[in-house]
């Protein structure tokens, strides 16, 4: 039988390898969309951050059946993964600052909010 600890570590890296694979495939899509220009710096950084949580969710699970990678090497890894994945969240919320989902189509791009989301090189790939 296993124990409660284990059960919560797998159950963690469960819910981890999702959420990794969502923010690469996400970060991907939003690279692939982009059509002026280099993609911004951001999005390869949150890319990479997908990759890396993804490799990192599957080290997670491998320590549950690899005694040498428990301990402190399993504690470095997933601090290296939150620290990451933390940075990558102000990012792109410090990027992302003023813009709000709304409805465009009935919009005119004089009003600010509208202006902002439309032109962000996140959301819009940088069309023109």
């Amino acid at each position: 039988m296993a124990s409660n600890d284990t059960i919560l570590d797998l159950a963690l890296r469960v819910i981890q390898m999702p959420l990794s694979i969502t923010v690469l495939g996400l970060s991907i899509s939003l690279i692939q969309g982009n059509i002026i220009g280099r993609a911004p710096l951001i999005l390869t950084f949150s890319a990479f951050v997908g990759g890396v949580s993804v490799i990192g969710a599957l080290s997670g699970l491998a320590t549950l059946w690899v005694q040498r990678l428990q301990g402190r090497i399993g504690v470095v890894v997933d601090a290296a993964i939150a620290a990451f994945n933390i940075a990558r969240g102000v990012l792109i919320a410090a990027k992302l600052k003023g813009v709000h989902s709304k409805d465009v189509s009935n919009s005119s791009t004089s009003d600010p909010d509208t202006f902002k989301m439309v032109y962000s090189d996140i959301i819009c790939g940088g069309a023109e």
